[in-house]
């Protein structure tokens, strides 16, 4: 009879772990549910204050490789996809180089567009003028895809290439910003590399 009651009381207990252990799921479940919905919210609330570039991913990718065509620089820099996921994308157009965007899920265009120029340290002249070249190449296009419907002269690239001071080496940490039409650029540098991004000017 004693033996009985023991397995009643074991059995009952069990029973109960089982409920409590259900019942945690249930709510990391919800909690999980909860988080990938607030993450979603933040997501459009940042795309939203990002504002617009004007353009869609296809359509950065047809102005991008058409203004690649006119530096006549073969395929470098060319964009050979682009796969948007949640929101972003990611993708090299060199070596070494590196294009990144966020895409707003509503309308489907470009918020912030940004290129990551690794850094490599040069032990030859020749290869620290290539790191040069592909600065500039990365920023001519940065700034030709962001103002596709007002041509941009060379004098204007290079009084950018001038404010941002894109091509200090002397500097730690870069951290400058200009602005161009519609469009405002920032240079910072970081454990990534030299970071150029465009987003829409704020009045």
């Amino acid at each position: 009879m004693k033996k009985l009651f023991i397995l009643s009381i074991c059995a009952f207990v069990l029973m109960g772990c089982g409920g409590d252990k259900e019942e945690k799921a249930k709510t990391a479940k919800k909690d999980e549910k909860t988080i990938i919905q607030e993450e979603g919210i933040a997501r459009i609330q940042a795309q939203t204050e990002l504002g617009t570039l004007g353009f869609t991913p296809e359509e950065l990718q047809e102005n991008w490789n058409s203004a690649q065509d006119e530096m006549k620089e073969e395929d470098s820099y060319q964009i050979k996809q682009l796969n948007v996921t949640n929101g972003e994308f990611r993708t090299d157009v060199g070596e070494g180089v590196i294009l990144e965007g966020i895409v707003n899920e509503e309308t489907n265009e470009v918020s912030k567009l940004s290129v990551i120029r690794k850094e490599v340290e040069a032990e030859q002249l020749s290869q620290s003028l290539h790191q040069f070249e592909d600065t500039i190449a990365s920023f001519f296009l940065l700034v030709a895809v962001t103002n596709k419907e007002e041509k941009v002269s060379e004098e204007q690239i290079n009084t950018m290439v001038h404010d941002l001071v894109i091509l200090e080496t002397d500097k730690d940490m870069l951290d400058a910003e200009s602005s161009l039409n519609n469009v405002t650029y920032m240079v910072e540098e970081n454990e990534r590399g030299l970071v150029m991004t465009a987003t829409q000017k704020k009045d």
